[in-house]
């Protein structure tokens, strides 16, 4: 399975425990005027799994200047379900209590960083609670 956006295709077969997708793209521009969202052009062939759209100004960057970003931030559990912490096929309590072992741990490949943000944390459970006990 696939997402693909404008120029780009994210394989996800190989996706993990990670559920949200955060992609950007340079944002090419003449000026340093804001830039108004909804110009910004861009495609999915899974629109409904797009949960924000936003714009990072970097003003500090390497080349001199001022970087912007286009974000797209997809969920991917309509497209892989929700995460299952003990592979029983639903969130439920076990999964809680798994994440709680796991609760303000930051670091790589932690099982209950549902976010792939790289820490445990308030994102994570927020997560949960949306999807607890879904389908």
């Amino acid at each position: 399975m696939t997402v693909e956006y404008s120029d780009i295709t994210v394989n996800l077969y190989n996706i993990g425990s990670q559920r949200i997708l955060d992609t950007r793209f340079p944002m090419i521009s003449e000026s340093n005027t804001h830039h108004d969202m909804a110009r910004q052009s861009w495609w999915t062939n899974y629109p409904g799994c797009v949960v924000n759209t936003y714009i990072e100004t970097i003003t500090n960057p390497p080349v001199k200047g001022i970087q912007r970003w286009f974000h797209v931030v997809f969920d991917l559990t309509a497209l892989t379900g929700p995460l299952d912490l003990n592979n029983e096929d639903s969130l439920n309590f076990a999964d809680f209590s798994i994440f709680s072992q796991y609760w303000q741990q930051m670091g790589m490949y932690i099982p209950a960083d549902l976010n792939g943000d790289h820490i445990v944390d308030t994102s994570d459970l927020s997560y949960m609670a949306k999807y607890w006990l879904w389908p």
